[in-house]
C-alpha cells in the first residue's frame, strides 16, 4: 500500500515537473521570439530615422545650393555674364558680395540672408562659404553633420555645412521610434500578464492536481484498507471453518481410538481398522474411514460448509459444489468430509503449480445410486488423462500441508479402493475424477505396514 502511494507521488511529481518544464520552454521560446522582433523593430525604426535625417539634410542642402546659386546668377545677369562660359571674379567685402567682369556690381549679404531664411527652417543650422571664405550662416556652431562642395564654375565654389537641430531631431527620432515603444509596451504587458496567468494557473493546477491525487490516494488507501480487512476477515473466517471441520475430524479420531482401545482381538482390530493404507511413504496422517457402518449425511449442510470454507481461498480458483440429492450414505460424516476436503486441497495445489495466476474452476457433483455415493470432481487446467500424472506431485503436497487430517491423493485412492470404490481419472474437455462405490465390495486384508498413526495402546503393542 505504501509502495502504491509512493509510486503515485513519484508520478504526480514527474507530471508536474514535465509540465513546468514544458511551460518554461514555451515561455523561453516566446521571450526569444519577442526579443528578436523587438531587436528587428528597433533596428528598423533607427534605420528609418537615419534615412529621414539623411533625406532632410539632402533636401535642405539642395535648397541652400539652389537659393545661393540663384541669387548669384541674378547678380551675374545684371552684368550680362554667362557663368558657364565666361569668367568672373567674386569677392566678399564686409557686408557685400562684389562680382566683377570688366565692371563690378555689389550684392548685399543682408538681403541674401533674408532671402535664404525664408526657405530654410530654423531647425536647420547651416554655414555657407564662398571660395573658402565665410559668406553667410544662421548662427555659428562648432560641428556640422554634413559638409559638401558645390562648384559654381571652374574658378568659384561653395562650401556648405549643414546640421539638424538636436531638439528637433530628437522629436523626429522619437516619432520614428513610437512603433518600437508601442511594441515594447505590448510585449512587456503581455509577458507580465502571461507570467501572472501562468503563476495563477500553476497554483490552481497544483491545488487541483494535489486535491485529485489526494482523493485518489484516499480512495486507494480506503480500497486497500477494505481489501486488507476483507482478507483478514476471510482468513479468520477460513480458520473458523477449518476449526469446525478439524473438530469433526478430531471427534471421529477420538471415537476410533476409543473403539480400538476397547478391542481385545488383535486380528479384529486389523480387519476393522482402516487407519492404515498402502500409500507411498508420506508424512503421518490420520484417515477417518472405518468400515462396517453407514451414516446418513445431509448434503446441503456439507455444501454450505465447504462453500464457506473455499469461497475465497484463492482469487483465481473458484470451488463450486452441487447436488440433486438431499442425503447421501457413507461410513461417517467425518470420513466423507475428510475425503472431499483432501481432494479439493490437492486440486488447488495442482492447479497453482500448473498455471499460477490464471482463472480456474473446481466443480464437485455429489450424487447417490441406491444408497451408494457417487462423487465427481471436475477441474480445468493442463490435461491429466492418466492417474500417474495427477499423482506426480503428491510427494510435494505434504510439504505445504502439515495438517494430519488432510490426506494425500494417494491415500484417498488407496483407502477408497480397499473399501470397494472405483477411482478413475480422465479428461473430456476438462479433467475428471470419478469416485463410485461398487455394488460388490471386495474385502481385502491389509498386511503391509504404512506410515499412518495408530490411535490405541493396543496397536502400539502390536508393532512392538
Amino acid at each position: 500500500m505504501l509502495t502504491i502511494v509512493h509510486s503515485k507521488n513519484i508520478e504526480c511529481s514527474s507530471i508536474t515537473y514535465q509540465l513546468k518544464r514544458s511551460i518554461s520552454n514555451a515561455f523561453l521560446t516566446i521571450i526569444v521570439i519577442y526579443s528578436l522582433i523587438i531587436l528587428f523593430l528597433y533596428q528598423h525604426c533607427t534605420a528609418n530615422a537615419d534615412l529621414e535625417k539623411e533625406r532632410l539634410s539632402e533636401e535642405y542642402y539642395n535648397k541652400i545650393v539652389e537659393i545661393t546659386a540663384s541669387e548669384i546668377n541674378s547678380a551675374l545677369q545684371k552684368l550680362s555674364i554667362n557663368p558657364q562660359t565666361q569668367n568672373f571674379l567674386i569677392r566678399i567685402n564686409m557686408n557685400d558680395l562684389e562680382i566683377c567682369n570688366e565692371k563690378c556690381i555689389n550684392y548685399n549679404l543682408f538681403h541674401f540672408g533674408a532671402v535664404i531664411n525664408q526657405y530654410i527652417p530654423k531647425f536647420i543650422h547651416y554655414k555657407i562659404e564662398l571660395n573658402k571664405k565665410f559668406l553667410y550662416a544662421d548662427f555659428k556652431i562648432k560641428n556640422y553633420q554634413i559638409e559638401k562642395i558645390y562648384h559654381l564654375n571652374k574658378d568659384n565654389q561653395l562650401n556648405i555645412s549643414l546640421s539638424i537641430d538636436d531638439a528637433y531631431w530628437n522629436k523626429i527620432k522619437a516619432d520614428n521610434l513610437k512603433p518600437f515603444w508601442m511594441v515594447m509596451l505590448f510585449v512587456t504587458f503581455t509577458g507580465l500578464l502571461f507570467y501572472i496567468l501562468s503563476k495563477v494557473s500553476f497554483k490552481k493546477f497544483n491545488k487541483s492536481y494535489a486535491l485529485y491525487y489526494q482523493n485518489l490516494y484516499q480512495k486507494e488507501l480506503k480500497y486497500m484498507e477494505t481489501s486488507l480487512m476483507n482478507k483478514i476477515w476471510n482468513l479468520s473466517f477460513y480458520k473458523e471453518k477449518d476449526l469446525e471441520i478439524n473438530c469433526l475430524f478430531a471427534e471421529e479420531a477420538n471415537r476410533l481410538a476409543l473403539n480400538l482401545a476397547d478391542s481385545n482381538d488383535e486380528q479384529s482390530m486389523i480387519n476393522n481398522s482402516k487407519l492404515r493404507n498402502n500409500s507411498n511413504n508420506l508424512p503421518c496422517s490420520i484417515p477417518l474411514y472405518q468400515q462396517g457402518k453407514m451414516e446418513e449425511i445431509k448434503v446441503e449442510q456439507l455444501i454450505n460448509l465447504f462453500a464457506d470454507r473455499f469461497n475465497k481461498e484463492n482469487e483465481n480458483i473458484t470451488v463450486k459444489l452441487t447436488s440433486q440429492v438431499k442425503v447421501v450414505y457413507f461410513v461417517s460424516k467425518a470420513a466423507l468430509y475428510q475425503i472431499i476436503y483432501s481432494i479439493i486441497s490437492y486440486l488447488i495445489f495442482v492447479i497453482n503449480k500448473q498455471t499460477e495466476g490464471s482463472k480456474h474452476t473446481i466443480r464437485i457433483v455429489i450424487d447417490n445410486l441406491a444408497k451408494s455415493i457417487k462423487l465427481r470432481f471436475e477441474y480445468d487446467g493442463l490435461p491429466e488423462q492418466e492417474e500417474i500424472k495427477l499423482l506426480k506431485i503428491s510427494s510435494c503436497f505434504f510439504k505445504k500441508h502439515a495438517n494430519p487430517f488432510i490426506l494425500n491423493i494417494n491415500q484417498v485412492f488407496d483407502i477408497l479402493r480397499i473399501n470397494g470404490f472405483s477411482c478413475n481419472v480422465s479428461y473430456i474437455k476438462f479433467n475428471i475424477i470419478d469416485i463410485v462405490q461398487k455394488e460388490e465390495k471386495i474385502e481385502q486384508q491389509i498386511t503391509k505396514e504404512d506410515n499412518v498413526i495408530l490411535l490405541s495402546s493396543f496397536s502400539k503393542k502390536r508393532y512392538d
